[in-house]
């Protein structure tokens, strides 16, 4: 298996062919189904060297964790008043933008 859960071609027209079948029949069942705890838990055991990902590590990771705690600590913003709070009511409140 590839570490993308799919068979490896075998290099015969035939049989690369029924093996492409699999391969999306699989893929269907990762994207509609597969736990993705799965994934990566094969992906690591079987494939260390390939790591978790760009968007895992540095620059991405550090600029994702500044996003998400600018967003957990932007103070609540409430209407001034009903006439701004339209059809959620005046008790609606929401994040202060995060840019």
């Amino acid at each position: 298996m590839t570490p993308h859960l799919k068979i490896k071609k075998v290099g015969r027209r035939k049989v690369d062919a029924e093996i492409d079948k699999f391969n999306s029949a699989i893929e269907q069942y990762i994207s509609n189904g597969l736990l993705n705890s799965v994934f990566w838990d094969f992906r690591y055991s079987l494939y260390p060297e390939l790591g978790s990902g760009v968007g895992s590590r540095g620059d991405a990771l550090s600029n994702k964790t500044a996003l998400l705690e600018k967003a957990l600590t932007a103070p609540l913003v409430y209407p001034r008043s009903p006439r701004f709070a339209g059809k959620a009511g005046p008790f609606r409140a929401s994040r202060a933008p995060l840019i």
